[in-house]
């Protein structure tokens, strides 16, 4: 007997077919996007005529198409072979080392079959090295390379000689010339460049360039005492190439300045005074005035030497000095140094006794003594020019005891210069 399904049961059956449905077909989508799924096999073209009953012809190839574009080959273009040029070497083996190239390969530099140096050709095709090389006969090549270090061409080979240097010249060292203060002048001869160590003792005191002439001088200094000198060349490591014959000599303890001395001054009515005394020759001394330095002066070559100075009216003591050394102190000397007389001593043939009033008349002349020139009473150095026929700038000149051109004294006595 057959179940009897209700009309509920047929449309819940029919709802799940429906999802099973909806769920394959999802999968099968996403299958198909994945390729996973397996593609249907190509039906033959003749089951596809028997299928559909049409008659299928086979094609006909397409002519061939003559190409006019050339056949690519793969075989490299030749490198073109670098060229060496003639080698400078300079007396220190110094090798200056050019040619020219492809642009851009690396060239090997090879001397008596070894590789001495690599360098690029620059982008103009020209290159240049400097290396070194003993002395000796040499052959040298430059050859192109690859990354892998294989020859791709060479030039041709270029014979150098680098000669042995000339052997270093022994330096020589003069007898040095020793001043008085312990200054060293020392002097010599050398290789032309080289540089000297000069040595005193055992122990470098200075150094020193020979000149493109092959002389060396030099100023030092030392402490008195013995020394045995020598002048000796070396590389730019200090080795040392040759060396002088030694050359000993001493320097003596410079003499003790002498102590100066202060002859007694003289004084001028003016206040003018006049130094001198002895020293040490070229020494400078320091003139001492009641404890304060009024003046310097410098001992000449024969031991002596003189100042004109001036001072206020008053009494000083009086002293020289090595300068800066008081224990080098002369003994002092007193002088008095008096105030001008405010008046002199008229002359009757030339002034009466009549009062005199400054800018009322004219006022009374001095006495001119030829060379010399006695002020009077309202004159000055303009007037007294005048009067004497000579320049106010010749007088002035003069008359360097005059501080204050514009203050003279009655009495005072002026120098004249020289009158036509």
């Amino acid at each position: 007997m057959a179940e009897y399904r209700t009309s509920d049961d047929i449309r819940r059956y029919d709802f799940i077919k429906l999802i099973v449905a909806l769920v394959l077909g999802a999968i099968i989508v996403i299958m198909l996007l994945r390729g996973n799924l397996p593609r249907p096999a190509a039906t033959p073209p003749e089951e596809q005529e028997r299928a559909s009953g049409i008659e299928l012809t086979e094609a006909t190839p397409p002519p061939e198409e003559t190409s006019t574009i050339p056949p690519v080959t793969t075989e490299a273009t030749e490198m073109a072979a670098p060229e060496l040029e003639e080698p400078e070497v300079s007396e220190d083996g110094a090798l200056a080392l050019s040619g020219t190239g492809t642009p851009g390969t690396t060239l090997e530099i090879v001397a008596n079959g070894e590789v001495l140096d690599t360098v690029t050709v620059g982008p103009d095709g020209t290159w240049a090295l400097a290396s070194e090389l003993a002395p000796g006969d040499y052959e040298l090549s430059a050859r192109a390379v690859d990354a892998d270090g294989t020859v791709l061409a060479e030039s041709e080979s270029t014979s150098v000689t680098v000669e042995e240097p000339e052997a270093m010249v022994a330096p020589t060292l003069e007898e040095p010339e020793v001043g008085d203060d312990g200054a060293l002048a020392l002097s010599g001869t050398g290789t032309p460049g080289a540089t000297l160590e000069i040595v005193a003792n055992g122990e470098v005191l200075d150094t020193v360039t020979v000149g493109p002439d092959g002389t060396w001088a030099l100023a030092s200094e030392l402490a008195p005492g013995d020394y045995d000198l020598s002048a000796r060349a070396v590389d730019a490591d200090g080795a040392v190439l040759a060396e002088s014959d030694i050359t000993s000599f001493s320097i003596e303890e410079p003499e003790a300045m002498a102590a100066p001395t202060l002859e007694e001054p003289e004084v001028s009515e003016d206040g003018t005074l006049m130094l001198s005394g002895t020293g040490t020759p070229g020494s400078t001394l320091e003139v001492v005035a009641n404890g304060e330095v009024l003046d310097t002066v410098t001992v000449g070559p024969d031991g002596t030497w003189a100042l004109a100075s001036e001072l206020a009216p008053g009494d000083y003591e009086l002293a020289v000095q090595n300068t800066g050394d008081p224990d080098s102190l002369s003994e002092t000397v007193d002088v008095s140094v008096a105030a001008p007389q405010p008046e002199a001593a008229e002359d009757e043939s030339t002034v009466d006794d009549t009062e005199v009033v400054c800018g009322v008349g004219e006022a009374p002349h001095g006495i001119d003594q030829g060379d010399t020139y006695v002020v009077a009473r309202c004159e000055y150095m303009g007037l007294i020019a005048a009067r004497t026929g000579v320049k106010l700038a010749d007088l002035i000149a003069a008359n360097p005891q005059i501080a204050n051109p514009n203050l003279i004294y009655p009495g005072q006595v002026l120098n004249l210069p020289p009158r036509d």
